[in-house]
C-alpha cells in the first residue's frame, strides 16, 4: 500500500514573524504516515539555513500532526523559503519510499518599518 498526506501549497507569513504552523494535513491510504520535514529550494532538494520544526502532537484518525516551522530571527522577510514535507508509511520513519511535496513559506502584508503610524487628534 502507499500512503499520502493533502498538503497547503503555501503558508503565508508576516514579514517579522519567527515562526508558522503547518496544520494537520487529511492522510490518503492509510489511517498513519510518517511525515519528514525539512528546509529545500522549490525543487525539494535540502538545504539547511537554520529552520526547525516542532511536531504538536495534535494527531488523530487519518490526519497528520501539525508542525510548527520556526527559525531564530524572521522566518520570511522579502522572499519566501521552502519546506519538503515527505510522507511515508508509519514503518518507513526515515521516509525512505514517500510522496514529496514543496510547502511554499511566502511573505504577506506590508513591511512594518515602512508603515506610518496613524495619529487621531480629538476635537
Amino acid at each position: 500500500p502507499t500512503v499520502d498526506a493533502i498538503t497547503p501549497e503555501v503558508l503565508l507569513v508576516y514579514p517579522r514573524s519567527s515562526s508558522v504552523v503547518l496544520p494537520n494535513m487529511p492522510i490518503t491510504g492509510d489511517s498513519s504516515a510518517s511525515i519528514c520535514l525539512v528546509e529545500s529550494d522549490i525543487y525539494g532538494t535540502p538545504v539547511y539555513n537554520g529552520i526547525s520544526f516542532t511536531d504538536q502532537s495534535t494527531s488523530s484518525y487519518g490526519m497528520s500532526t501539525s508542525y510548527s516551522i520556526s527559525t531564530i530571527g524572521s522566518l520570511v522577510t522579502n522572499a519566501s523559503r521552502y519546506v519538503r514535507v515527505s510522507v511515508s508509511l508509519s514503518s518507513d520513519s526515515t521516509c525512505s519510499t514517500s510522496f514529496m511535496h514543496v510547502v511554499e513559506v511566502r511573505p504577506i502584508g506590508a513591511n512594518f518599518t515602512k508603515i506610518v503610524p496613524l495619529n487621531l487628534t480629538a476635537r
